[in-house]
């Protein structure tokens, strides 16, 4: 049984990542055919993480310690690694009462900026990237920038 979950591990990984350079060629290909001009930008995929889960946190009212758990495991990392979060050199969450959490405002104006950069669903295009905890916050992504940045 464990080899079996180990196979299914590593096909997932490779599925993530043929389903990336899928997109990427996809891209690649219709710049070139001038088909349609698609404006992408590179971006490290913990950054998008890290905005992606802000993002949830801002939409949900009377966010708790327990969603955020639930935010970052969605996210690929680990519940106890937003606590780096709360410092004050980072200073995007912040406690909120005994148990509430919310997101700073530095935190909701890096969201809005990728919100602006890449459209208000760019999470969308790298979905099944941002959840699969095997692929590294070092890998770049390729995010469409949005029709007012071309």
């Amino acid at each position: 049984m464990e080899l079996d979950k180990r196979i299914e591990e590593i096909l997932l990984k490779y599925q993530n990542k043929f389903a990336m350079l899928l997109d990427d060629l996809r891209c690649d290909l219709l710049e070139l055919s001038g088909l349609e001009e698609v404006a992408v930008e590179e971006v490290a995929l913990g950054e998008a993480r890290k905005r992606a889960i802000l993002k949830e946190c801002m939409q949900i009212d009377g966010l708790m310690r327990q969603n955020l758990s639930q935010i970052a495991k969605k996210y690929g990392r680990q519940a106890g690694t937003l606590g780096v979060y709360f410092r004050p050199d980072v200073n995007l969450l912040k406690a909120t009462g005994a148990h509430g959490r919310a997101v700073t405002e530095k935190g909701q104006r890096i969201v809005q900026e990728y919100n602006k950069r890449f459209g208000l669903h760019w999470e969308e295009q790298i979905m099944n990237i941002l959840s699969d905890f095997a692929v590294s916050d070092s890998t770049k992504v390729k995010l469409k920038l949005n029709n007012i940045h071309k």
